[in-house]
């Protein structure tokens, strides 16, 4: 079988990406076409903590970390607490932890999934 290459817009590659890579099914709309709006998506999970972030969201630019006992908002500039509940203070660790070796996959995630209309814009990377 010989092999095809052909060029492909960038956008397009960034969105078949993130489809391939977060699992995220586009609904088939009633003219047949599939609009990618990602609501939320899974950026990670590890050790019964589920990372999110949401598409349209208000500031400041965060993430959403859930256990089963409590869950929790953090800013992606500097990984402080904005929103809690139940009792946080392991996840919080645990969590400053992920944080400071996966602040950049945050924030890139953050960039690629701001919508159009979303009133908080991309963030951008520190140095």
């Amino acid at each position: 079988m010989k092999a095809v290459s052909i060029d492909v817009p960038d956008d397009l590659v960034r969105d078949l990406t993130m489809v391939i890579d977060r699992e995220i099914v586009p609904e088939r709309q009633i003219d047949g076409s599939f609009p990618l709006k990602v609501e939320k998506a899974v950026v990670d999970m590890v050790r019964g903590l589920k990372f999110e972030i949401f598409a349209n969201e208000h500031p400041p630019p965060h993430f959403h970390v859930t256990t089963a006992v409590c869950r929790a908002s953090f800013a992606l500039d500097d990984g402080r607490v904005i929103k809690s509940s139940g009792n946080t203070r392991k996840l919080e660790k645990q969590v400053a932890y992920y944080f400071s070796e996966n602040r950049a996959k945050l924030i890139d995630f953050w960039n690629n999934s701001r919508p159009d209309d979303c009133t908080v814009g991309p963030l951008v990377q520190p140095f």
